[in-house]
Formats: structure tokens, C-alpha cells, sequence
């Protein structure tokens, strides 16, 4: 009896580690994915490339011929742009992200362009010739705009539409000589308006996330900035008036850098 009790304990001791190898081995749980959240302030510093136009006319009367010049043109505004924003993102659901962001743009570009009329009405043709010149500019701009689109974690994709403004100025010279029986006139006279104006802004842009505190940005915008206007009296002769006007458009295309403070 004992013979057989010893051998069925040697049996199960032998059987044992047989067992253990034969059971499955659970693997380690898995790590779970890093979710990246949006909310939070920022700051950060774009550069980009900024085309635009503005759409001039400049109105010529002298009323003693009687003579009315209207000259119509665009100016070509394109330049390299630098600047820097801060904004507020909101992740509202896994991926719906709201957010408001402000900049400031330096544009300081001038573009000039040059026109010219004679008198062909009422009066001996070329008696009475017109030339100018017309510079638009803007120096500078900045936007508020809303952001909202969607987050794919790391990627950020979103539309925007706000306010824009900054300062445009519109320049330029209006010169009339007049021959009239061996005398007349030569006069040149200034014209100018430098404004801070406000408009509207809509574009978009792609955000992606770099590390926890840094992310990259990619961006178009299209501003409208409105119109000035100004008007002139040229002396010394009465009837003798300028006006000109000048609508301001432009395009941005930036890449930026933001950092995170929260």
C-alpha cells in the first residue's frame, strides 16, 4: 500500500511542470493610445508670402474747359510678411475644437502707377494734357477670427472667418498744362490719405502637433480692408479738383509656430 501511495506522488510531481508549460501565457495589456487634447492658450510667430491689390480711381476736373479725366487702374501689392498671434483652442467633443485667434501682420508694401488724358472736348484737342500718378499701400494688418473644425488627435483642420483691419494709404500727383493762344497753365498738385480700416477676413489652415508644448501651423486667409477716399482743390485757378479712391484686398498664405502655456 505504501508502494503504491509513493508512486502516485511521484507521478503528479513528474506531471506537474508538464501542466504549467501546456497553459497559456497572457500576453501584458496593451498601452492605450495617447489622446491628444486642443484646449488651451498659445502663442506663436508665423512667416508667409502676401499678394493683393488695391483698385484705384482718380477723377480729374477743371472746369474752365470744361474738362472731366477718370482714370482707373490696380495696384499690385506683393510681398514677403512676418508676424506673431495668440489664440484660446476648446475641444468640445472628441473631435470638435472651437477656438479664437489673434494677429498682427507686418505688410508695408507700396505699389505706384502712372496715367495720363487729354482735353478732346470743347476745346482745341491736346490743349490741355493731364498726367498722374497713383500709390497704394498698406503698411500693416491684423485679424480676429474664430477657428472651428476637426481634431484627428495630432491634426487639427479648420475653417476661420472674422475681422481684419489695419492701415492703408493712398497717394499719388496730378500735373495739367494748358496751352491757350501761347499762355496757359502748368500745375502740379499733391493728393493724400493714410487710414486705419476695418474689414472682414475667412480662410483655413491645417494645425499638427510637434510635442506636448510645441505644435506647426499652416494657413490661408483673404482680407478685405474697404475703401478710402480723399478730395482736393487745386490752386491757384478755380474749377480745378481731384478726387481719387482706392479699395484694398489681399491674400496670405503663412506657416507658423505655436507653443503652448498650459
Amino acid at each position: 500500500m505504501k508502494a503504491l501511495l509513493g508512486a502516485a506522488a511521484c507521478a503528479a510531481l513528474i506531471g506537474t511542470p508538464a501542466l504549467a508549460a501546456d497553459m497559456a501565457v497572457k500576453p501584458p495589456p496593451a498601452s492605450p493610445a495617447q489622446v491628444f487634447s486642443w484646449t488651451g492658450f498659445y502663442v506663436g510667430g508665423n512667416l508667409g508670402y502676401g499678394w493683393g491689390s488695391a483698385a484705384n480711381t482718380v477723377t480729374f476736373v477743371d472746369a474752365n474747359f470744361p474738362l472731366a479725366f477718370a482714370s482707373s487702374s490696380r495696384n499690385n501689392l506683393q510681398t514677403v510678411i512676418g508676424g506673431g498671434q495668440i489664440g484660446y483652442n476648446w475641444q468640445f467633443s472628441p473631435h470638435g475644437v472651437f477656438g479664437v485667434e489673434a494677429d498682427l501682420q507686418d505688410f508695408n508694401k507700396q505699389a505706384s502707377r502712372n496715367f495720363s488724358g487729354a482735353c478732346t472736348i470743347i476745346c482745341v484737342p491736346n490743349s490741355d494734357i493731364v498726367n498722374g500718378t497713383s500709390n497704394a499701400q498698406v503698411s500693416w494688418f491684423g485679424t480676429v477670427r474664430g477657428r472651428l473644425g476637426y481634431a484627428a488627435n495630432d491634426l487639427f483642420f479648420y475653417g476661420a472667418a472674422g475681422l481684419a483691419f489695419g492701415e492703408v494709404k493712398l497717394s499719388g500727383t496730378v500735373n495739367e498744362a494748358t496751352v491757350l493762344g501761347g499762355g496757359g497753365w502748368n500745375i502740379t498738385s499733391p493728393y493724400g490719405i493714410a487710414k486705419d480700416k476695418a474689414g472682414w477676413t475667412v480662410g483655413a489652415g491645417t494645425e499638427g502637433i510637434i510635442s506636448k508644448s510645441w505644435s506647426w501651423k499652416i494657413e490661408y486667409l483673404y482680407l478685405d480692408l474697404g475703401s478710402i477716399s480723399t478730395s482736393e482743390t487745386l490752386p491757384p485757378l478755380p474749377g480745378i479738383s481731384i478726387s481719387a479712391q482706392s479699395h484694398f484686398t489681399a491674400n496670405v498664405l503663412r506657416v507658423g509656430l505655436n507653443y503652448r502655456l498650459n
